[in-house]
């Protein structure tokens, strides 16, 4: 049997915390929430998985990649605009020969699969939802919840149109003569469907009260977990339950109190304080700094009491641990350097251009491209601001010959010799909010990841994706690989397979 693991349906729901991480990566308890799903599904021998991916899916699958890691079988589907379960399986029939249970990714959950499957077997039914005592003397089956279903109800689901619930897929079957049936067990399931949601639920795993939950790290006294090569010093008080992660360092006379959750590679200075709060992975916490309530990660404080969130811009109060600024200043030298180098080896083409740009004012040869090049600063809450940037091209057929006087950006600091390429405010706002952030996250370069691929890449849709999934992925090794590739794929490129609106249209005034 194969398992369908669904989308949370409003992710929107989840902010500020579905801006920082896809909803399968959504950390609960210090692990991946799609995590404690695969193990579950292990524990009960379903290895075949499918995830239908909506909200920042490359970083989902640059994690669980084909699930080999967990000794299982994980595949993707990609639906751009979520429209519920039935329109989200019905897009995947073809991938599936026989019954499936499906579960939704915001949910933590102890049902014990085995019992479940047997019993959906042994009643021959189409469609079976697990009950729990206390739903059943309530008569209610308002949240969704994993089930069951046959193949031959997959084949009548494809034609039921628009996102409806529970209650009407049931009856929807009932009217078609198919047979629903609910099994009836003892088991826990928590929907995160908000930031109130999310805390209860870790600090009822804490608390013991959603068994065969795996808590990663060791737990050295009652309630207290700690995870491999962290260091803790011996002035430092920590109240149970709670959860410190790997790789972190706990300072001196740090104080962190009960249902507290500290991630991986997490530094807390001397003196600082927890309370009751979230601390995610590869976040800095400050000499002398109280935390009350909150989720924090990196550079953002989002207080729970409040519904507020901050974005603290010094790194010595809270910060990522990630940030190398002795990386990010190689990078920037590495950059200029090559582009002086360019620009040198270039430089008499480049005459012999502008020449004929000053000979023939009204053509225009030497021209600008204006618009969004992703995010500079933010503001106090943390919402990014977008930089707009204005990059030389000369009008040419050939793709190098248009990128030369842009190598002028590359050494003034304005963009990278790799990256994404400038916005329009017309394509800005045609991309999806998720889409928006992830990609606009990237740096601004000369040449592009589209621009290396042995196919040319002519549609604007496919470049986004591509754009993308260089910012969800990109590291400084794999510039300097795309730079070569350029070089070598020059010969494929062509003025329509670099900027088509670079000529004049969708530009920003």
């Amino acid at each position: 049997m194969k398992a369908i693991v669904l989308p949370a349906d409003k992710p929107e729901l989840l902010t500020p915390l579905s801006n920082w991480t896809s909803d399968y990566l959504m950390p609960v308890v210090n692990k991946p929430v799609a995590e404690h799903l695969i193990e579950l599904l292990l524990e009960n021998n379903i290895r075949e998985i499918i995830f239908i991916l909506n909200h920042q899916p490359y970083e989902t699958e640059e994690y669980f990649k084909a699930g080999e890691r967990w000794g299982c079988n994980i595949s993707y589907s990609l639906v751009r605009e979520y429209h519920g379960a039935i329109d989200a399986i019905s897009r995947i029939k073809n991938s599936i020969e026989e019954g499936f249970i499906c579960f939704p990714v915001n949910m933590i959950t102890n049902l014990d699969i085995a019992k479940f499957v047997n019993f959906h077997n042994e009643t021959l039914a189409d469609l079976t939802l697990p009950v729990t005592p206390v739903e059943i003397k309530q008569s209610g089956l308002n949240k969704f919840r994993p089930f069951i279903m046959s193949h031959r109800a997959l084949c009548h689901i494809t034609n039921i149109k628009g996102h409806i619930g529970i209650k009407e897929i049931i009856k929807n079957f009932s009217d078609a003569g198919l047979k629903s049936n609910a099994y009836k067990a003892e088991f826990h399931y928590s929907l995160i469907e908000s930031l109130k949601d999310y805390v209860d639920v870790n600090r009822a795993i804490l608390k013991g009260e959603i068994s065969h939950i795996t808590i990663p790290g060791k737990e050295i006294r009652k309630g207290l977990w700690i995870g491999r090569n962290s260091f803790i010093d011996p002035a430092a008080e920590i109240n149970t339950p709670a959860l410190i992660g790997e790789n972190c360092s706990i300072k001196s006379s740090v104080s962190i109190s009960e249902y507290s959750i500290i991630g991986d590679g997490v530094i807390v200075d001397s003196d600082s304080s927890i309370k009751r709060s979230i601390i995610c992975e590869k976040t800095y916490v400050g000499t002398n700094t109280e935390i009350n309530d909150s989720i924090v990660n990196q550079n953002f404080i989002f207080n729970l009491p409040a519904m507020s969130n901050l974005y603290v811009d010094d790194d010595t109060i809270i910060g990522n641990m990630e940030k190398n600024l002795f990386k990010e200043k190689l990078e920037k030298i590495f950059n200029i350097v090559a582009a002086l180098f360019l620009f040198c080896l270039f430089t008499p083409v480049m005459l012999v251009l502008y020449i004929y740009h000053l000979l023939c004012p009204s053509k225009r040869y030497l021209d600008t491209i204006t618009g969004y090049g992703g995010y500079g600063s933010r503001d106090m809450k943390g919402n990014p601001e977008l930089s707009v940037l204005s990059q030389y091209y000369f009008k040419s057929s050939y793709s190098l010959i248009r990128k030369l006087p842009g190598l002028i950006n590359v050494i003034k600091g304005d963009i990278r010799l790799v990256g994404n390429s400038i916005l329009s405010e017309e394509e800005n706002n045609l991309l999806r909010e998720d889409w928006q952030k992830v990609r606009l996250n990237a740096l601004t370069g000369l040449i592009h990841l589209w621009e290396t691929e042995k196919s040319p890449v002519s549609i604007w849709e496919e470049r986004m994706v591509s754009e993308n999934f260089y910012a969800s992925t990109r590291s400084f090794r794999d510039d300097i690989m795309i730079l070569f590739k350029y070089f070598f794929h020059i010969k494929n490129l062509s003025a329509e397979n670099d900027h088509q609106r670079e000529l004049g249209s969708g530009l920003l005034s």
